[in-house]
């Protein structure tokens, strides 16, 4: 094997250890993707958990720059087909393969330099930062799961936009208490994180669950090589905002809920069930 290979090997896996170690869940929704496709969405999920590092846990006080960075870099990567950082290596590479549209990469960095100045949003900059944050990435995966049908892609664009804002407000949900108490943001517009009430959470609920339903009619379109890893990760996100929504918004306020591992475990039995009998 060539040094290149090696060194192509090594970002992948790099991009696969930097995914099993943040998101178990993930990880295991991975493994009922096609085998050909797993190391392109470790990539994808890399660059994020990266991108995400900057924005949220460290926030050092050079935050703006390092993310300025690391977008330079990654446009450099993607005309040079090489990068230094594995991370960005392995995405350009993958970005490359699956011809990512510039706006799709570009819309994300505009997601998470928000995260560095904004605490609040309005209707149209939730919405934009929803795009940027969480659709891109559903459409970057998309790209992957119909290998370059450009027909296939056009056709389940609107329902992997709906699943990834879905999932993103899942989150904006569960974490609510520690965005608020240790960063200091409050994504949902119009909403105040004292005075937050039942009626307000069952009203995010109600938008979550039109997501889902326009996310699951695209399901079936996609191909059996990802169908089911798509599923897993739906499921497990359709169990966590039924969690949500049986709790009151005082415990979400107080504590971030979980799905049991056992549940997600049977989920997961369920979800290969289905795969091998080809339901």
């Amino acid at each position: 094997m060539d040094n290149q290979k090696v060194y192509n090997q090594l970002a992948y896996q790099t991009s696969g250890r930097v995914t099993a170690a943040y998101s178990t869940s993930f990880s295991l929704a991975i493994t009922l993707v096609d085998k050909s496709m797993r190391a392109h969405i470790y990539a994808v999920y890399g660059l994020v958990r990266l991108a995400d590092e900057i924005v949220d846990s460290f926030r050092p006080h050079d935050a703006r720059q390092l993310l300025e960075k690391l977008e330079h870099e990654l446009y450099a990567a993607l005309d040079s087909g090489y990068s230094t950082n594995l991370l960005i290596h392995s995405f350009a590479k993958t970005a490359k393969a699956y011809h990512f549209e510039l706006g799709l990469i570009r819309a994300f960095f505009a997601s998470m330099r928000m995260d560095l100045t904004k605490t609040e949003y309005t209707q149209k900059e939730y919405q934009d930062y929803i795009y940027g944050s969480a659709e891109v990435i559903g459409l970057m995966c998309l790209h992957i799961f119909t290998d370059n049908d450009s027909k296939l892609y056009s056709k389940l664009q609107p329902s992997a936009r709906a699943l990834g804002s879905a999932f993103q407000k899942i989150n904006f949900l569960r974490d609510m208490a520690a965005d608020h108490n240790q960063l200091g943001r409050m994504y949902f517009p119009g909403v105040n994180f004292k005075t937050m009430s039942n009626t307000d959470k069952r009203a995010i609920v109600s938008d979550i669950s039109r997501d889902i339903q326009k996310a699951r009619r695209g399901l079936i379109g996609l191909p059996k090589t990802s169908r089911y890893g798509v599923l897993l990760a739906l499921y497990y996100y359709e169990a966590l905002i039924k969690k949500l929504e049986s709790n009151s918004i005082e415990i979400i306020k107080a504590k971030r809920l979980r799905i049991a591992s056992l549940h997600k475990l049977w989920l997961y039995s369920l979800v290969r069930i289905q795969k091998v009998f080809n339901i």
